[in-house]
């Protein structure tokens, strides 16, 4: 009954967790840890010619609906519950106007990586799988902006 690692996890919900979403789970963490920790090394590098600026830098522009990024900090880390902080972001991918932002769970025993929107987002009519679409992106393309 046991899961193979000996540890069985559920999520916040208390839902028991498959061994593919754990694994899945546990290849990110490993990933956002290797560049996290990269990162720092990176900018303690630099941090002797740049008078200590960091090396992730948010440029450009997105729309950010606050109250979308707000509820998705408080709603918490997906593994332990504990509400998010966007300090702790480490990585961001740009989608048009909106992006995802990679945030590390600050609870020292579960360092999970949560991905947060920035933005409202919906799928494309019957697909179910692959990134969201921000409804920004969708918006500007139909000139329905405002």
């Amino acid at each position: 009954m046991a899961a193979a690692s000996g540890r069985i996890l559920k999520n916040k919900k208390g839902v028991f967790i498959s061994p593919k979403e754990k694994e899945r789970r546990e290849n990110l963490k490993n990933r956002l840890k290797r560049k996290f920790s990269e990162a720092e090394r990176h900018a303690e590098s630099e941090s002797t010619s740049n008078d200590g600026e960091t090396s992730f830098e948010l440029q450009g522009r997105r729309v950010v609906e606050l109250n979308v990024l707000a509820k998705a900090l408080d709603s918490g880390c997906k593994a332990c519950g504990n509400p998010l902080q966007l300090s702790n972001c480490l990585q961001e991918t740009i989608s048009g106007l909106g992006s995802f932002l990679y945030i590390i769970c600050a609870n020292s025993e579960c360092g999970e990586a949560n991905v947060c929107v920035t933005n409202k987002t919906h799928r494309a009519d019957g697909v179910q799988h692959g990134r969201p679409i921000f409804d920004a992106n969708t918006k500007l393309a139909a000139g329905e902006f405002k």
